[in-house]
């Protein structure tokens, strides 16, 4: 099996949502194609989501951003990332160029049944979330014995 095809068959345990378009990771192909395609509001900030076992780890990178200015809130199945940045005392820097965004953000991604985000930790300008898989105990695969 080729790593392409690896991509597009992968399960993924939620989706993206933006207001422009719910972005599903993975799934299908036809998903995946979709996927594929850039949405502007989508692109800002960027992120990862990479598996970890049975687990996932979302990655915000935000770079310029301090950690009073975003919130991480799980509601239902919803985990929402937002991003505002407080006025600040400072008069404002005359930038020659301005590469390094920090305008005000939100990200919504739609957790699968038991998934649960368990950790959210800010470091060096990386948002890393942590969403980890509980099947609970009547899901688990149990051996019925046959009686005679």
């Amino acid at each position: 099996m080729n790593d392409e095809h690896y991509r597009m068959t992968t399960e993924v345990p939620f989706t993206v949502s933006t207001s422009m378009f719910n972005r599903m990771l993975g799934m299908n192909n036809l998903v995946a194609a979709l996927n594929n395609i850039s949405y502007e509001d989508n692109k800002y900030p960027p992120h990862n989501v990479y598996k970890d076992g049975d687990n996932y780890v979302v990655e915000i990178a935000l770079a310029g951003w301090e950690e009073d200015d975003i919130s991480v809130i799980v509601e239902n199945l919803k985990l929402i990332i937002e991003g505002e940045k407080q006025d600040s005392d400072t008069p404002p820097k005359h930038m020659a160029y301005k590469g390094i965004s920090t305008k005000n953000f939100s990200k919504t991604f739609i957790l699968a049944p038991h998934y649960m985000v368990t950790d959210a930790t800010f470091k060096n300008g990386l948002l890393t979330i942590e969403v980890k898989h509980f099947l609970p105990e009547e899901l688990k695969p149990k051996e019925i014995k046959i009686s005679t």
